[in-house]
């Protein structure tokens, strides 16, 4: 509990730098683990005196002035030095100089438990200690109040750290000491001990050391993590086989107040700026030898000082332009927060430290949903979210797929009819240009789910850019249709279509319909073997729509009769007034999202709302005493929430799907085409929910169990000589790494496909 009086730094933008624990006299102050392992203050109120010393000593709240930007040189130690060291090897030589002195060096140890801590140590022969990078936060402890004493004694002080903790030194001390020299570090940011310590139980039970940026092991490089295990093998990973390197230099795995950092600048908190000089080989190739050279900036008198001591010790140090380096972590937007970083974290709370980051850090998806989710139509937009949410519900992470850019229907880059995206922004692919450009998406999934609502259908397959065959997807990945739907008793194309849809079609895993008259269209007009199964807005947890109606504008004027009608007409009209007057209730309309009032008003004189957000329509029709429809969504949704109802019938939607529907659940007289005596007579009879839904349970559980058993069945597949020939057209670059997979030369690979 934190006391009223005291505000400290909120957790978004409060460092760790532990300078505000420091100050606390009372002790009240402790710097205790949030969720994530990051150390964030926490007071006791019961011990806390109140005096806001911590709140004074905090550089977020009570900034300390920054040294002015300055000239920046490139260094390099000798040989030996270099290699004992991660970058140039000028750190060991300042420290050194300090020790020789009779000075104290202050910086960050790697204990054997995996925790970073800041130690002071006194002697050349305790440097190694000190030497290294660490992507981990350090505990600063008690070495403000230690190197707070060795000054106030007369010692020299060198204390290094990151920019936030050189600012929590100066503020815990207030006040400026002759000798104390502060070296603060170029900071990409920071993971937390806990991170890291799950990443290693996870995946290396018995290391017993490891090592950030070994040059014995690829030379000067940042991501590379050698981790030796109590025989004394050595793994050697980088980022591409690390997921904590991927996912410290992806910035997803940083604390979050390392994305705004206001001591990550130009101008700096320390005497010297000190770091890896990344790009100078763009200003003089003969620096990069693959060793290290260092990134040196004094910005201060003090600091310039004691570079101009240690200038012969050192084999480089000329002045270079900061400007030839884009890659050093000297401008505040240089570490800028991804998307990942939030979808890291949520998937961290779920999985645990490994899989996060391996999805969120490479952009990895157990699933890709390809659809048309953006689609200006509740009854789709609500298909795909049924979807979408059924395979997160089993535990699944689910990547959003649209239609490419240049389809004829063109897509939208977000879901626009919901007032809140129910999607997280990393849930959604980007648009593609083109179809053949979304073969990159072989890259983030090895499952993919072609969705539902009439993506057959003639027209819609044209017009949606023909996604439907699933052509831009590697033969080697899983493909699963779930509910295809044509919503027709026949498909409409030409032979060569036909022939081209039946080629794509039996590269599909399993394949399943929504209409039960579509099961022997597949097979005689594609040669396809499917299964009949419900549509997906069938399987989702009405929980989730229930949830999302709360966000949706409730209708005053109860009770009442929610009318969802597509297509405006005089005939329907003249049926919705017939039952609002025979239920003597008021009628609410909603219609296509896509018209107008202008549309509307040329069809009937009726009053009607368009441009309905998904969370106002269902609201509408869960709040409603009765239903009245010409869409196939507005009947499955009356029926998921037990609501009597009329369904008018809609041949230009597609009839196949209203009768498989209507007939499987027994209630096929709901369905009328035109006013007569027993349409109101349908109002005043109940729907025998008991047994539909005794029977709709039932095929519940046999729909969710068909999708699961597709999602489970092995993947052995290899790529086709299609996938060969279409990746050569878009990169040689996947084939060589499909190589690379099954152990073969590209050629031999190549060779072996074709056979």
């Amino acid at each position: 509990m934190n006391s009223d009086r005291i505000k400290l730094a909120s957790a978004d933008v409060c460092t760790g730098c532990s300078a505000c624990a420091a100050s606390c006299v009372s002790g009240a102050l402790k710097m205790v683990p949030d969720e994530f392992g990051f150390l964030v203050p926490e007071i006791n109120d019961d011990s806390c005196t109140e005096c806001g010393k911590c709140m004074n000593s905090c550089p977020v709240t009570a900034p300390v002035d920054l040294y002015p930007e300055a000239v920046s040189y490139a260094a390099q130690a000798d040989m030996q030095l270099r290699m004992e060291s991660s970058s140039g090897g000028v750190f060991s030589v300042l420290a050194g100089h300090i020790l020789k002195e009779n000075g104290v060096v202050f910086g960050a140890v790697l204990r054997d438990d995996m925790q970073v801590e800041h130690i002071c140590i006194e002697r050349a022969e305790q440097l190694p200690l000190l030497r290294g990078s660490k992507y981990i936060q350090s505990v600063i402890g008690d070495a403000y109040a230690e190197a707070k004493a060795m000054l106030d004694s007369g010692k020299k002080v060198l204390f290094s750290g990151c920019p936030c903790q050189i600012a929590g030194l100066r503020s815990y001390l207030h006040r400026e000491y002759d000798d104390l020299y502060t070296l603060d570090l170029l900071c990409h940011g920071v993971a937390s001990y806990q991170f890291f310590k799950e990443y290693l139980n996870e995946n290396f039970h018995d290391a017993v050391s490891v090592s950030f940026r070994d040059k014995k092991h690829g030379g000067w490089k940042c991501d590379n993590l050698s981790v030796t295990s109590r025989e004394g093998e050595i793994a050697v990973l980088s980022a591409e086989t690390s997921p904590f390197e991927k996912g410290y230099h992806s910035n997803i795995i940083l604390r979050q107040s390392c994305y705004s950092c206001v001591y990550n600048s130009p101008e700096r908190a320390g005497d010297i700026t000190l770091g890896d000089f990344w790009g100078i080989e763009r200003y003089k190739p003969e620096l990069n030898d693959n060793i290290g050279t260092s990134f040196v900036q004094p910005n201060t008198p003090k600091g310039r000082g004691l570079l101009e001591k240690i200038r012969g010790e050192l084999k480089v140090l000329e002045e270079a332009p900061k400007s030839v380096s884009k890659e050093n972590r000297y401008n505040r937007t240089t570490t800028s927060k991804p998307v990942g970083h939030e979808r890291f974290l949520e998937l961290y709370r779920k999985y645990g430290f490994t899989k996060a980051a391996e999805y969120a850090g490479g952009k990895k998806y157990d699933v890709g949903i390809v659809g048309c989710w953006s689609v200006e139509n509740h009854g789709s937009n609500l298909c795909y979210y049924a979807l979408y949410q059924t395979l997160c519900d089993m535990g699944l992470e689910p990547l959003m797929i649209e239609r490419p850019a240049d389809s004829p229907w063109k897509p939208n880059n977000s879901p626009i009819c919901f007032a809140e995206s129910p999607y997280p922004e990393w849930a959604l692919a980007p648009i593609y240009p083109s179809k053949s450009e979304m073969n990159k998406l072989n890259e983030q999934c090895d499952t993919f789910i072609l969705g539902s609502d009439q993506l057959f259908y003639h027209d819609l397959y044209s017009s949606l850019g023909e996604v439907s065959d699933l052509s831009f997807i590697d033969g080697s990945r899983r493909m699963i249709a779930y509910g295809a739907s044509v919503g027709r008793p026949v498909f409409e194309g030409s032979p060569d279509e036909i022939a081209k849809l039946s080629y794509f079609l039996s590269r599909f895993d399993s394949f399943s319909v929504r209409e039960q008259d579509a099961v022997p269209l597949f097979a005689d007009t594609f040669g396809i073997k499917s299964d009949f199964v419900l549509d997906p807005v069938f399987l989702c947890d009405k929980k989730h729509y229930i949830s999302m109606a709360e966000r949706g504008t409730e209708i005053g004027d109860k009770p009442y009769i929610a009318a969802y009608i597509l297509d405006p007409s005089p005939k329907k009209e003249q049926i919705l007034l017939s039952i609002a007057e025979e239920m003597n209730k008021p009628l609410h309309i909603f219609s296509d999202v896509v018209y107008s009032k202008d549309n509307i008003s040329g069809a009937w004189s009726l009053n009607t709302t368009t441009l309905t957000s998904n969370e106002d329509w269902l609201r509408a029709i869960i709040d409603s005493d009765f239903v009245v429809t010409d869409s196939f969504h507005g009947t499955c949704f009356a029926i998921l929430f037990n609501k009597p109802f009329v369904c008018i019938a809609n041949p230009r939607r597609g009839i196949s799907r209203f009768n498989s529907l209507l007939q499987l659940l027994g209630i096929q007289n709901r369905m009328v085409n035109d006013l007569t005596d027993d349409v109101l007579d349908l109002c005043l009879e109940p729907v025998d929910y008991k047994k539909v839904s005794d029977i709709l349970g039932a095929e519940i559980e046999r729909s969710l169990e068909w999708l699961k058993t597709s999602l489970s069945r092995p993947l052995n597949k290899a790529m086709s000589g299609y996938d060969v020939l279409n990746k050569r057209l878009s990169g040689d670059e996947v084939i060589q790494k499909e190589a690379y997979k099954r152990g073969l030369s590209t050629e031999s690979w190549l060779s072996n496909t074709h056979e």
